[in-house]
């Protein structure tokens, strides 16, 4: 019996990695390629798959990867799964031509029903993302977006030291936070401004007052 269609697995974690490709292989799938990064995924002799599916980690930033996956993987359709998707990054994921988002709480069978969707060209929101999305939205206070976003005062911290271009280690000992904490503000500052990644965020901020006092 042939395969539905053969998928590559990009997954920081062996058990992720492990756990997505038997799920798979027991749903008719093949997956040839298992990769921790998509360096990794580059690095191999043959990637020529049909979908190339991508857990994503909770630092990752979704427009940088939607550019790196297309540079990487042209020819294949691209899934991202996650724990849970901030609505701005579904935006920008469909934006760049993803044709999947799973989310990775979901039963293996929605799992691989998603995946079968997309092997016959159609772009899928899996339905517990939308259910995730209706409770989160229905369950918190709407967030002003866009230039005039109002960023908190720890946001405005990290901000101004991306604007001097410390790194996440760096902002971390500056501000006394964990670099996890770091994290989280700059996706906060990159979902209210409407970006995609450090740089345009440094240089949103750098635009706009270089040379003058911190970002307030």
């Amino acid at each position: 019996m042939s395969s539905i269609a053969s998928v590559g697995v990009i997954a920081a974690s062996e058990v992720m990695r492990e756990g997505i490709s038997k799920v798979l292989a027991s749903r008719d799938f093949s997956v040839p390629l298992a990769a921790s990064s998509i360096c990794e995924f580059c690095a191999q002799p043959a990637r020529d798959v049909d979908i190339v599916l991508m857990a994503l980690e909770p630092s990752s930033v979704v427009g940088d990867v939607c550019t790196e996956l297309s540079a990487a993987c042209p020819q294949a359709r691209q899934v991202l799964t996650a724990s849970n998707f901030e609505i701005d990054d579904i935006v920008i994921a469909y934006q760049r031509g993803i044709a999947g988002l799973i989310l990775s709480s979901g039963t293996r069978d929605q799992f691989a029903a998603s995946l079968r969707l997309v092997a016959l060209g159609e772009r899928v929101l899996s339905g517990d993302v939308v259910d995730f999305l209706v409770e989160r939205g229905a369950s918190e206070d709407p967030q002003p977006v866009g230039p005039g976003a109002q960023l908190s005062e720890r946001e405005i911290d990290t901000l101004n030291l991306l604007v001097q271009g410390d790194a996440n280690k760096v902002i971390a000992r500056r501000l006394n936070i964990s670099e996890a904490t770091v994290k989280v503000h700059v996706k906060a500052i990159l979902r209210k401004l409407r970006l995609t990644n450090r740089t345009q965020a440094a240089l949103w901020g750098a635009q706009r007052h270089a040379g003058k006092t911190p970002i307030r």
